[in-house]
């Protein structure tokens, strides 16, 4: 009962507030800390959906977390020729033809969830939308299970009689009442975990000399 009034009252709080509900897109979602330009981007009139495999992203991953492994360099002393190289190389990974200022990666998402999201979710694309991308890239993959504890009710009725004896010892009347009590009880549970990642982008019409925003690091 009172979790329920807790989640009531915080969609109340929200009604209220005018915020609504924030897609997990749009909540694990982080801007892209080395894009130069600063201007916002209009909202894109249309946004184009591409999904990879999970498999291309994760060997992409693992090989640029290699490459700074071996490096004397750090990646914050990368030169700008390095930096484009590896932007290069991610632009490589998500499929895109596109290179160096031809287009902009504004930030990503990474979350994950214990069912997989659809795709082509509106929630993905109005988020897209939102921050002005033309061009969001997405892979979702499985990961493995996990066990967890999760509290579930668990309701207990009981019945009380009560016999009325009259003067004669006859049986005159029979009252019942009735109760219930639920306590929450701890429970192991086995889950599903879904790893859902979004790359959001804007296709330049003229490049920029400027603009060289780096590669999303690893998880």
């Amino acid at each position: 009962m009172f979790r329920q009034l807790m989640c009531n009252l915080s969609i109340i709080m929200l009604l209220l507030l005018g915020t609504g509900c924030a897609s997990p897109w749009e909540k694990n979602f982080h801007a892209n800390p080395t894009l130069l330009r600063k201007t916002s981007y209009p909202p894109a009139p249309q946004v184009e959906l591409r999904v990879v495999e999970f498999e291309r992203l994760a060997n992409y991953e693992n090989n640029e977390r290699q490459a700074r492994v071996q490096n004397a360099t750090s990646s914050a002393d990368y030169t700008p020729q390095q930096r484009m190289a590896a932007k290069d190389r991610l632009l490589e990974a998500l499929q895109l033809k596109e290179r160096g200022n031809e287009i902009e990666i504004l930030g990503w998402s990474r979350f994950v969830e214990t069912e997989a999201r659809d795709p082509h979710d509106a929630d993905l694309l109005n988020f897209a939308r939102k921050i002005g991308a033309d061009v969001v890239v997405a892979s979702i993959g499985y990961t493995g299970q996990v066990n967890r504890i999760v509290d579930y009710p668990l309701t207990s009725y009981s019945n009380y009689y009560t016999t009325v004896v009259g003067p004669n010892g006859r049986r005159q009347s029979v009252y019942s009442s009735g109760g219930s009590s639920t306590v929450w009880v701890p429970t192991a549970v086995t889950e599903n975990q879904y790893y859902h990642q979004a790359v959001f982008l804007r296709r330049n019409t003229a490049p920029a000399s400027a603009t060289m925003p780096a590669a999303p690091g690893p998880s």
